[in-house]
Parts: C-alpha cells; structure tokens; sequence
C-alpha cells in the first residue's frame, strides 16, 4: 500500500503534502479531496498544460476555485508580480480555499466568495452538509430557493487592467461566465481553460467561443493519473467518467499545440472527440506493431 502524506487529520478535515503545496480538504469529498489523499494532485493534465502556458507576472482567474488546487499552483507560476483572482460561492469551500492560499503563503491571491455569471445578481446558495459523503464539486449556484445570499458578479464589472489566463469550471453556467467577461475578452485575448462535459450545453458554449474568434483543443483525461504524484498504483476513479474540457486560444496567436484533438465544429462534444482520440490511439499502436 502506498504510504499517504497525510500530515494532518481530525474530525472530518486532512492536510496532505501534495504536488503543488499543502492542501486542506474534507474526507467526505468523494471527488477532489480524494484525489488528494490517494494521489497528491488532482486533474493534472490539465494543469499541466496550463502552466506551461502560464508566465511569471501574468493574471489569471480561476472561476469555480474549489478549495484552491489550482489556484494554488498558478499563483506560484505568475510569482510575486502576478496575480490570481480566485472565485468560490459555497462558504465551505471557500473557507478550505482561504486556509489553502494562508497554508502556502501565497499573497498574490485573492479569494472572493462570490459566483461568476451574465449580470451582476444574488443567488441563495445552501451550505452543503460536511459531515455527508459526496461531490462537492458537483454543485451548480443557482435554482435554489433558500440558502445564504451569495452575489453573482460579471468579470467585466472588475475593470481589470491585465487579463492572460480564464479558468472556467461552474458546473453548466460557463457560457454565462463568458457572457459576463465579453469586453475582458475582447480588450486582453486571455488564453481560456473552460470545464464542457455538459452534453446538453455544449453546443451552445463551444458555438460561443468560436464566435470571439477563439480555436479550441479537446483535454480529456481520466482522474487516475498512473505517472500520479505518490505513485500510487490503485485506481479509486476507475468507473467515473473522465473530465473533459476545452483550452481555448486566440485565432490571431500563433502557439503549436501537439498531443490534443482540435473541436472541429460547434457540434462536437467529448464523447464524439474520445471516440477519435481512441481511434487514433489504436491506429498507432497498430502501426507501432509493425515497425
């Protein structure tokens, strides 16, 4: 059994030594904590590729933060004269995202416990229940009829002076985040990270984004990473479907994208472009076989 860096652990909460840092969590989430504890890092293709693109100075938002796993990783990678703007609505997490940034010491980050949406609103948001097993990620704001009242605020509305890098992961209101940052967009070209495993949205989003202009690539990835972190062997995610998102750059930059399945067309989802990455996969393998 692979040995947890678990350095922490009372009633329900953990600290682990993770890839990226020291990470507060909540045993009962089901998704990213575990991830956390089983493996020490959490949707790192993913990240990966974004750090790669991310440059010292830069400023960056990280709309649906969680409690930081990703905040925390770029904020270290823009450095002390760049900037990360982190956004999370449910208290909670907010809170595990707060202790996070305090954990690492980061005083480039600013944490705001508001959501991200079209216009400026308040949403009643319902405190999720820590002490029951679930995904609390899986978590979208709004629909709610009672709950704390947590503003929505549009990305336009932060008059930013500097914008490289939107990540976007808000359980089926990423067309609406977008919505609300059209002149950010328009004004800094910011490369875009935007969560799409939502088959009934996707048409409409990646029709979105392709009408700014933007190109897209497919970054589809299952949650066990078998190169993970603490080297670990077991595969605790191995029913659960993979995340799918789409990396999205500016039609005017030039940037050499290799490894990833450009969308085609507003009509394509992950199912559709996992069917060609298996195809080409198998293609390769085949042709490999016989050299």
């Amino acid at each position: 059994m692979v040995q947890k860096k678990v350095i922490f652990e009372k009633e329900g909460l953990a600290i682990v030594d993770a890839k990226h840092g020291y990470f507060l969590y909540n045993k009962n989430d089901l998704i990213i904590g575990r991830s956390l504890e089983y493996y020490g890092e959490w949707c790192e293709a993913g990240l990966d590729l974004l750090l790669q693109c991310t440059n010292s100075g830069g400023t960056i938002l990280d709309v649906g933060a969680n409690i930081g796993t990703h905040t925390v990783a770029l904020a270290r990678k823009v450095g002390a004269n760049g900037r990360v703007i982190a956004f999370e609505p449910q208290r909670m997490i907010y809170q595990n995202l707060c202790a996070n940034v305090s954990l690492n010491r980061l005083t480039n980050v600013d944490c705001l416990q508001k959501g991200v949406g079209e216009n400026n609103a308040v949403f009643p948001v319902p405190i999720a229940d820590p002490e029951t097993r679930q995904n609390f990620g899986a978590f979208e704001i709004r629909g709610y009829k009672t709950g704390e009242p947590v503003k929505i605020i549009t990305i336009d509305s932060l008059s930013l002076e500097a914008c490289s890098l939107i990540k976007v992961d808000v359980e089926g209101m990423e067309k609406e985040v977008l919505a609300g940052a059209k002149d950010t967009i328009r004004q800094f070209r910011p490369l875009m990270f935007i969560e799409n495993n939502n088959l009934d949205k996707s048409e409409e989003l990646i029709g979105y984004i392709f009408a700014m202009n933007y190109v897209a690539w497919w970054v589809i990835a299952n949650y066990f990473r078998p190169s993970n972190f603490y080297a670990n062997e077991e595969n605790v995610f191995s029913t659960s479907a993979p995340s799918a998102d789409l990396f999205c750059v500016p039609a005017e930059q030039p940037i050499n994208i290799t490894g990833l399945e450009p969308v085609r067309d507003a009509t394509d989802n992950w199912l559709v472009a996992q069917e060609r990455i298996v195809a080409k996969n198998k293609r390769d393998d085949a042709q490999n076989s016989k050299e």
